[in-house]
Protein backbone atom coordinates (compact mmCIF):
# COMPACT_ATOMS: atom_id res chain seq x y z
CA UNK A 1 0.00 0.00 0.00
CA UNK A 2 1.29 3.47 -0.90
CA UNK A 3 2.18 5.50 2.22
CA UNK A 4 1.15 8.77 0.57
CA UNK A 5 -2.46 7.61 0.38
CA UNK A 6 -2.48 7.03 4.16
CA UNK A 7 -1.23 10.52 5.05
CA UNK A 8 -3.98 13.01 5.91
CA UNK A 9 -4.41 15.91 3.51
CA UNK A 10 -2.98 19.17 4.84
CA UNK A 11 -5.23 22.21 4.38
CA UNK A 12 -4.06 25.58 3.03
CA UNK A 13 -4.58 27.01 6.53
CA UNK A 14 -2.16 24.46 8.02
CA UNK A 15 0.40 24.99 5.25
CA UNK A 16 0.31 28.79 5.55
CA UNK A 17 0.39 28.96 9.35
CA UNK A 18 2.30 25.81 10.24
CA UNK A 19 -0.34 24.73 12.76
CA UNK A 20 -3.59 22.77 12.73
CA UNK A 21 -6.98 24.34 12.04
CA UNK A 22 -8.66 25.49 15.29
CA UNK A 23 -11.63 23.44 16.48
CA UNK A 24 -15.23 24.64 16.80
CA UNK A 25 -14.73 24.62 20.57
CA UNK A 26 -11.73 26.95 20.19
CA UNK A 27 -13.78 29.30 18.04
CA UNK A 28 -16.71 29.44 20.50
CA UNK A 29 -14.41 30.08 23.47
CA UNK A 30 -12.47 32.77 21.58
CA UNK A 31 -15.71 34.57 20.68
CA UNK A 32 -17.07 34.36 24.24
CA UNK A 33 -13.85 35.77 25.73
CA UNK A 34 -13.77 38.58 23.16
CA UNK A 35 -17.41 39.44 23.86
CA UNK A 36 -16.84 39.62 27.62
CA UNK A 37 -13.71 41.76 27.24
CA UNK A 38 -15.41 44.14 24.82
CA UNK A 39 -18.49 44.42 27.04
CA UNK A 40 -16.44 45.33 30.11
CA UNK A 41 -13.61 47.36 28.57
CA UNK A 42 -15.05 48.82 25.34
CA UNK A 43 -14.15 52.40 26.32
CA UNK A 44 -10.58 51.56 27.36
CA UNK A 45 -9.24 49.07 24.82
CA UNK A 46 -9.68 47.83 21.27
CA UNK A 47 -9.82 44.03 20.87
CA UNK A 48 -8.95 41.99 17.78
CA UNK A 49 -9.41 38.26 17.38
CA UNK A 50 -6.67 37.52 14.83
CA UNK A 51 -3.56 39.57 14.29
CA UNK A 52 -0.10 39.06 12.82
CA UNK A 53 2.65 41.04 14.49
CA UNK A 54 6.17 41.41 13.19
CA UNK A 55 8.75 42.34 15.80
CA UNK A 56 12.00 43.81 14.53
CA UNK A 57 15.33 42.87 16.04
CA UNK A 58 17.29 45.49 17.92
Amino acid sequence: MDMETLAPEISDYELERGKPMPSENHSAIQLNIGFELKTKYRNQFRFMSELNIEVGGG
